[in-house]
């Protein structure tokens, strides 16, 4: 069986979903067509059904911009709710009506001949194959999608229940049983205190403490939502106020005088924080080792109050084996009916297992000659025409909204890609030079970021980082706006007009967003001036 579209996108999530959705409002184009391995559309969202699961950004940031909801029950929405919120949009784009579901991809290829992707297709439940040809390939499968592994001696012979926090199986009843649960980071620390009423025991093993924030609490009232839903503008100026405090945490990461001032602050509130909620026996083991911005900060949504509940352990050890009804640590047996994963992901394995090869070779061989993940402006790799990927290597921010930076990857590969699916070009691919240089500055800025100093899944064992991104977020906006249009090669078909490389409207966007920049950007913060004057750099190239 085969099929095509002008543009196919793996992964029916936020970035599909805003890909398909930003096509139909910037290009005026329906013809996509968005595979996902998942029985529905929602990506960590339909994923992630555990007890207490939510947002950890403020949901009026964690939204699309094009589809601002004045209606939030919360603050930081739950996970139901930001489903249902997700949902909606793509049904308002009838996004379903070009969605496969249940489809994994397990490979494409370049077509030299064609100029065109040949994408690779397998039914997850009869095993049925099938191929799509295209000529846009998006890979947005994210990378919060494969649960890390876990192995320990005598896990066959557990008699209970293992169950992965993105892979919440909603039948499973914890009313009383012995609960043991692996990890301690964000989804941990939201779902014991969303079961500990009801379990019989819960025993937490952890490795390294993480640094807990105080949640404030901000409530929804029907006045502001009805304020936000009738007030012009009132909406838009909540998310830019948002987005303003969110940005202004940058300097956190940067391994200089004001950056360790900033952390040294941050981590005084935390530790104040953990020394008044925590209970006493468990305030030394929850002391972080490392830098306060070196992972992602975790909100404490009540996780040190269900600390004081007698039927918790928390255990600083390692497993040593698990039997049929119980767990053993270095020093102790603890009793299981459940175990409870939440140790984290393959988050450097960003496209998964898609086999994708180019014009010479795969993205594996070409990561491999860089020595890790890596993509020019996060989204492009040179031997792989009209290829991108949204939220790839280098695209998580430490401090602000995720949904914040899809976007302006989806805009970046529209508004670059756009010479293809209007049929004025064949080919367009990021110069080779140009991924070396950008790739090059990526990890040279990031060893002076606190992530360098520190030991986290956003790096390699050998120090590459192919996670997070090393400039602000204000930056990766502009370089969304206004490409640097001689750092990519262009094939036009025969007779076509050569496209504009910045319309007047692009143009007159971009100085307006120069000016913005020093309003967003604070001007305390001893990196404003730099990014203006790279974004001035970029205006000029």
């Amino acid at each position: 069986m085969e099929s095509y579209s002008t543009v196919v996108c793996i992964g029916a999530g936020i970035s599909g979903i805003c890909l398909g959705a930003q096509l139909q409002r910037q290009l005026r184009s329906t013809d996509i067509h968005i595979y996902d391995r998942n029985p529905d559309l929602g990506g960590t969202w339909w994923s992630n059904k555990y007890p207490g699961v939510a947002c950890d950004v403020p949901t009026p940031l964690y939204s699309f911009s094009f589809e601002q909801n004045p209606s939030w029950s919360r603050f930081m929405a739950s996970g139901d709710e930001i489903h249902a919120y997700i949902k909606a949009v793509a049904y308002k784009y009838d996004l379903p009506s070009r969605m496969t579901f249940n489809t994994e991809c397990e490979g494409a290829e370049w077509d030299e001949q064609t100029e065109q992707w040949t994408v690779y297709l397998r039914h997850v439940q009869s095993g049925r194959t099938s191929v799509h040809r295209c000529k846009l390939f998006i890979a947005a499968a994210g990378i919060l999608v494969d649960p890390k592994d876990f192995k320990v001696p005598g896990l066959e012979s557990f008699k209970g229940s293992v169950v992965h926090t993105a892979r919440w199986d909603i039948s499973l009843d914890l009313s009383d049983k012995n609960v043991v649960v692996i990890g301690n980071g964000c989804s941990a620390t939201q779902f014991i205190p969303a079961v500990v009423s009801k379990v019989r025991s819960l025993t937490q093993f952890i490795q390294d403490p993480q640094w807990l924030v105080e949640r404030r609490p901000f409530p929804y009232t029907p006045q502001l939502r009805w304020c936000l839903k009738n007030v012009p503008l009132l909406l838009r100026f909540q998310r830019i106020m948002l987005f303003k405090f969110y940005e202004e945490n940058w300097p956190l990461f940067y391994l200089n005088e004001k950056g360790q001032k900033a952390r040294a602050q941050l981590a005084a509130a935390c530790t104040q924080w953990r020394l008044k909620a925590a209970p006493e026996k468990y305030r030394e083991i929850l002391a972080p080792p490392f830098d306060v911005a070196c992972k992602r900060r975790i909100i404490d949504t009540d996780y040190f109050k269900a600390l004081h509940e007698p039927k918790v352990n928390l255990v600083q050890e390692k497993i040593q084996e698990v039997g049929e009804h119980t767990v053993r640590s270095e020093s102790a047996e603890y009793p299981a009916d459940v175990i409870v994963l939440a140790h984290g992901f393959e988050v450097l394995k960003t496209l998964g297992k898609m086999r994708i090869k180019g014009r010479t070779q795969t993205i594996d061989e070409h990561w491999k000659e860089f020595g890790g993940p890596e993509a020019y402006n996060t989204t492009a790799l040179h031997g792989f025409p009209n290829f991108g990927i949204v939220w790839g290597p280098n695209a998580v921010t430490g401090h602000n909204s995720a949904i914040f930076t899809i976007e302006n990857a989806v805009n970046y590969i529209l508004k670059v890609y756009k010479p293809v699916t209007e049929g004025e070009a064949t080919t367009v691919e990021v110069k080779a030079q140009a991924e070396k240089d950008e790739v090059l500055s990526m990890q040279r800025d990031l060893k002076e970021r606190v992530w360098a100093g520190c030991k986290s899944w956003y790096n390699t064992d050998s120090g590459w980082n192919g996670s997070t991104y090393p400039w602000s977020q204000v930056y990766f906006w502009w370089r969304s706006i206004f490409p640097k249009w001689d750092d990519w090669e262009i094939k036009q078909v025969k007779g076509a007009t050569k496209s504009k490389k910045a319309s007047t409207r692009t143009l007159h966007a971009s100085i307006v967003t120069l000016g913005i920049s020093g309003i967003l950007i604070n001007r305390a913060n001893p990196l404003w001036w730099c990014n203006v004057q790279k974004q001035i750099r970029l205006l000029r190239a």
